[in-house]
């Protein structure tokens, strides 16, 4: 059952639910930095510990981004980005993968597994606070942008 806590942005707007993010990460201080980073800013937090773990809690929760760690026991990250487009193949949420050994040939991999932004490790908070939102945010203005009609003179 997903837990959604109301969130007002301002006093006059009715409340809106929560986003979700999953966070997959073998390294349980990570995971509490990137939790406290995004609950202060709003979004509720569901954590797992690998990846075998993150396509549980995905099909628990159905969050509304994921990140995780590349390098993980049980399911590495780009095993649980299979996994998952395998078992989803649509509405699978945008996802980020972290690491702290970022090299091209990785990032490319992750890019063509579906992730759709490879961050390395330490993390700059500002830059995945920025991209999380942006990426939260963008499905919506999709659907805006998709369901307008151009008119040509």
């Amino acid at each position: 059952m997903n837990s959604l806590v109301p969130v007002c942005t301002k006093v006059d707007q009715a409340p809106m639910q929560a986003k979700c993010i999953l966070i997959i990460d073998d390294d349980p201080f990570a995971r509490r930095i990137l939790r406290l980073l995004f609950e202060s800013e709003g979004y509720v937090c569901k954590e797992a510990e690998h990846g075998g773990r993150g396509l549980a809690m995905f099909e628990q929760h159905r969050p509304d981004l994921i990140i995780t760690d590349y390098m993980m026991p049980v399911l590495t990250g780009l095993e649980f980005l299979d996994r998952l487009g395998k078992k989803q193949q649509r509405n699978v949420p945008p996802v980020i993968v972290a690491t702290g050994c970022l090299n091209h040939e990785m990032k490319t991999q992750a890019l063509q597994s579906g992730a759709r932004a490879v961050l390395a490790k330490p993390y700059d908070i500002g830059e995945i606070r920025a991209l999380a939102n942006w990426l939260l945010n963008a499905e919506s203005s999709i659907e805006l942008t998709t369901h307008s009609t151009m008119h040509y003179q």
